[in-house]
């Protein structure tokens, strides 16, 4: 019992300290997307508007 508590206990301080190093990455990349937000948001519109242009074209050549 007390061999199995502790090994628990060092899987969950292995994966605390794993999941707190990707939010630092996580919170790193959301600081760099602020910093470039209107780029960010340019290249998402016009990668909206490529994909809608492609379902038109499907749609066109499919009738």
């Amino acid at each position: 019992m007390d061999s199995s508590v502790k090994h628990w206990n060092n899987t969950k301080g292995a994966t605390r300290m794993t999941s707190s190093a990707t939010y630092l990455d996580h919170k790193r990349r959301i600081l760099k997307r602020k910093a470039s937000r209107k780029s960010y948001a340019k290249s998402s519109i016009y990668g909206i508007y490529i994909i809608f242009m492609h379902i038109m074209v499907f749609i066109i050549n499919g009738k």
